[in-house]
C-alpha cells in the first residue's frame, strides 16, 4: 500500500490498526495525511476516531524522540561516517528495484513557516540551493550520494543536517537538524 489508504478494501478499523502499527515514523505521517484527505470526502465517525488515535500515537512517538534528544548530549562534531550511516538507514526503502536517490530528491522542496516560504533545490548533478540557513539569504552547496545511498551535504557545518529521508511516495522530504528539530518539505517540482 506504500502509505496509501483504500477505504473499501481496508474499511475494517482492526485491519487498519494492524497495518498502521507496521509502519515506520515517516510512513505513519504519510498514512495520516492520506487518511485526512480521504475523510474530507467520506464522512465516517469511526474512521475519524481512528485518525485521532493515529495522530496521538504519531505525536507521542515524536515527543519520545525529542525527549531522547534532550537527554543525550549533542555532539556538534558528528563524524562523516556516522552521518553517512544514519542517512543510509533513513533512506532504505526495501524495494527490489529502488529509484536512484539523486532522482528521488531532485527537484524543489518547500515548507512554509510564519508566512515565509523556505526551500531546498536539489539537481541530479549533485548541486543544492536553499534559503533555509540562518544568516544566509541563499546558500548553494553540493550533495553526494555514495555507496548504499549515503548522502553527504556540503557545507555540512552550515546546513546542520543530521538526517534526511524521503517518503515512499516521494512527496515529502523530512530533515532532522543537529539540534533535533524536524522540518518537512513538500515536493513542488
Amino acid at each position: 500500500m506504500n502509505g496509501g489508504l483504500n477505504m473499501t478494501a481496508k474499511n475494517n478499523i482492526s485491519e487498519l490498526t494492524k497495518y498502521y502499527k507496521t509502519l515506520n515514523l515517516t510512513q505513519k505521517r504519510e498514512f495520516i495525511l492520506n487518511l485526512k484527505e480521504k475523510l474530507k470526502t467520506i464522512k465516517s465517525p469511526k474512521h475519524s476516531t481512528f485518525l485521532e488515535e493515529c495522530i496521538k500515537d504519531y505525536n507521542s512517538e515524536i515527543q519520545k524522540i525529542k525527549s531522547k534528544k534532550n537527554e543525550e548530549p549533542v555532539n556538534p562534531n558528528l563524524s562523516d561516517e556516522l552521518f553517512a550511516k544514519a542517512i543510509a538507514s533513513m533512506l532504505g526503502s526495501g524495494k527490489t528495484k529502488p529509484i536512484p536517490l539523486n532522482e528521488k530528491i531532485a527537484g524543489k522542496w518547500i515548507r512554509e513557516e510564519n508566512g515565509k516560504t523556505f526551500y531546498f533545490i536539489f539537481d541530479k548533478e549533485g548541486n543544492l540551493e536553499t534559503n533555509d540557513v540562518f544568516g544566509h539569504d541563499i546558500l548553494t552547496g553540493h550533495y553526494n550520494i555514495g555507496i548504499d545511498g549515503i548522502v553527504l551535504m556540503e557545507p555540512h557545518e552550515l546546513l546542520q543536517v543530521k538526517l534526511l529521508s524521503v517518503t515512499n511516495s516521494g512527496k515529502i522530504l523530512s530533515i532532522v537538524l543537529n539540534d533535533g528539530k524536524f522540518k518537512d518539505y513538500k515536493k513542488v517540482s
